[in-house]
């Protein structure tokens, strides 16, 4: 087909042509009508097996994933491998509107207490300033929208004593911001947990909190519900 001989060409603008018509034909095939296993292996072989470096591809190469998870067709195996093949990705500015709408798409299906591990697990071998900063800030915002007890909030605590001892001041200012957002909601056991954390470092942040209110447990008000899980064989394959 004329997709497939786009993708064979060595020409990337004849290659992007190749991914906008895989993503056309998701979005106009019925369901059933083709294995999504089978499309996503084809799509992550002519990604190089995710190594792929031109943005132009990444961009339509995500925009196929987001088509997928607007459908709800990814099983969660499948969903998890997208994330860790381009969670880095979220400093690339070409990238990065594709990348926030991934996540979004992602959290539509798979629990907020996964989605963290799953980054977590990857921000502990990475000591990528940038990176770290960003997902600060949008687990940040994932504790805002959900209650805490969805939430995997030794991780994140964790995570954020690393970064409060990174040598790089806007990520330690990065780890304050987050920890000031987790003692809002979850109040003094958050001093227990980071108590480890340097003296001259863990006076900043207590001086953070002073100016931080503490949601009372009568004044919290209902968030976020986390999607319902489903089997990993629920989607088509």
């Amino acid at each position: 087909s004329e997709i497939v001989q786009n993708l064979d060409e060595t020409k990337w603008e004849l290659k992007k042509q190749g991914f906008e018509g895989i993503n056309k034909f998701i979005q106009t095939s019925s369901k059933g009508s083709y294995k999504i296993d089978d499309l996503l292996s084809y799509v992550k072989y002519k990604l190089k097996d995710f190594k792929e470096t031109n943005f132009n591809l990444i961009r339509e190469a995500i925009n196929i994933f987001n088509s997928l998870l607007q459908m709800k067709l990814l099983s969660k195996d499948n969903i998890l491998m997208i994330l860790n093949a381009y969670y880095e990705k979220i400093t690339d500015i070409k990238l990065k509107e594709q990348i926030n709408t991934l996540l979004t798409n992602i959290l539509d299906i798979i629990d907020p207490d996964t989605v963290i591990r799953t980054i977590i697990s990857k921000l502990t071998k990475k000591n990528n300033a940038k990176i770290l900063i960003e997902y600060s800030v949008i687990f940040g915002k994932l504790v805002e929208d959900y209650d805490v007890d969805d939430l995997p909030i030794k991780e994140l605590t964790d995570i954020c004593k690393i970064m409060a001892a990174n040598s790089n001041p806007q990520v330690r200012t990065a780890a304050t911001s987050l920890l000031c957002i987790l003692y809002k909601w979850i109040g003094n056991d958050i001093k227990i947990m980071i108590k480890d954390i340097k003296e001259s470092t863990l006076k900043i942040i207590e001086a953070e909190f002073e100016k931080v209110t503490v949601i009372e447990k009568k004044d919290k008000k209902p968030k976020k519900e986390i999607p319902k899980s489903k089997d990993d064989d629920s989607s088509q394959k």
